[in-house]
């Protein structure tokens, strides 16, 4: 039950926006850290696991929960 709902913490809504949203952002965002965090958000978008995505940049589960949840509460604004 508790990896359920981990898991379910770990899914980025579209409520701020879907993958095609965040790709123009990433387009126009010279931050390096804030295009790392809405890539992850974007990539479980896509269908990634999480462990793909933490492996492919780097980062631990925990950074990419808070990033989703963030990413969840108030979208780019959050991140």
């Amino acid at each position: 039950m508790y990896i359920e709902c981990m898991n379910r913490s770990l899914e980025p809504s579209i409520s701020f926006g879907d993958a095609t949203f965040i790709a123009d952002i990433l387009e126009r965002t010279k931050d390096v850290k804030h295009a790392r965090r809405l890539t992850a958000i974007r990539f479980r978008m896509l269908g990634y696991s999480s462990n793909e995505v933490c492996r492919l940049l780097r980062i631990t589960h925990e950074s990419l929960r808070k990033w989703v949840n963030a990413w969840n509460k108030s979208g780019e604004a959050g991140l």
